[in-house]
């Protein structure tokens, strides 16, 4: 019981004692950020994007878990720094749409993008 009355009575004694230590005042420094200057995929055509990520490791295991399910999809750098895994060259919306329902039932992110 003692234990617990002595730690009750060090938190105010710490905070007061917090009071009186001098303050610094540090400037941040600004950060720039890179601009993305990668130019737009403007071929046209319709794709099916599975996912982007910052490693060709982790995209090409996107790529493999596609391929399990019967899909072709590449990993391709995407400017930035990162990779895009994505069923490409598909000529309509209606054709792409379909294959997005075919990846999200077999369990993997997917969505739609004019390329």
């Amino acid at each position: 019981m003692d234990a617990i009355v002595l730690r009750r009575a060090a938190v105010p004694l710490v905070a007061a004692a917090a009071m009186f230590l001098p303050v610094t005042a540090v400037a941040a420094t600004p950060h720039k950020a890179k601009a993305c200057t990668e130019k737009a995929d403007k071929a046209g055509n319709w794709e099916v994007v599975l996912g982007t990520k910052h490693t060709l490791k982790s995209a090409n295991a996107i790529v493999a878990s596609a391929k399990l399910k019967s899909l072709t999809a590449v990993a391709e750098a995407n400017g930035c720094g990162s990779y895009e895994v994505a069923i490409e060259g598909l000529k309509t919306q209606k054709v792409a749409m379909t294959m997005e329902t075919k990846a999200r039932a077999d369990g993997l992110h997917a969505s739609v993008e004019h390329s």
